[in-house]
């Protein structure tokens, strides 16, 4: 992250989100399991992959065990929300409808033509 001179890091086996810079701290993740919200009372099972949006104000998560996709929102406390995934399985379909089954990377593609941009999400 070149605003915030940073690294994220998915740290599996802690179930938490890292940020590496002058002050290394853990940004989201409190234990390992499935929550929402603050940042400090959220959980993560096994997050695997991290990808920052191309403001740089959003950071998505691959929830590997939880089956699902979330998202921290860098410009609000880091509060954590899920975007994708709804249980173990396979489904096409809505946000909450979607279905993963132990998803393991992302990454963010934004491509600009002259007339044509991917919106964020």
């Amino acid at each position: 992250d070149q605003q915030r001179n940073c690294l994220y890091v998915a740290d599996y086996s802690n179930h938490k989100i890292r940020k590496i810079d002058l002050n290394n701290s853990t940004i989201a993740g409190s234990s390992s399991g499935f929550e929402d919200g603050a940042s400090n009372q959220s959980k993560f099972s096994s997050p695997s992959s991290l990808t920052l949006n191309v403001k740089g104000d959003c950071l998505y998560v691959v929830d590997h065990s939880n089956h699902k996709i979330r998202k921290i929102d860098l410009n609000n406390s880091n509060t954590v929300s899920t975007i994708a995934g709804s249980s173990q399985g396979f489904e096409d379909g809505t946000s909450n409808q979607s279905k993963f089954s132990s998803p393991s990377s992302l990454t963010w593609f934004f491509w600009r033509f002259t007339r044509w941009s991917c919106k964020s999400i």
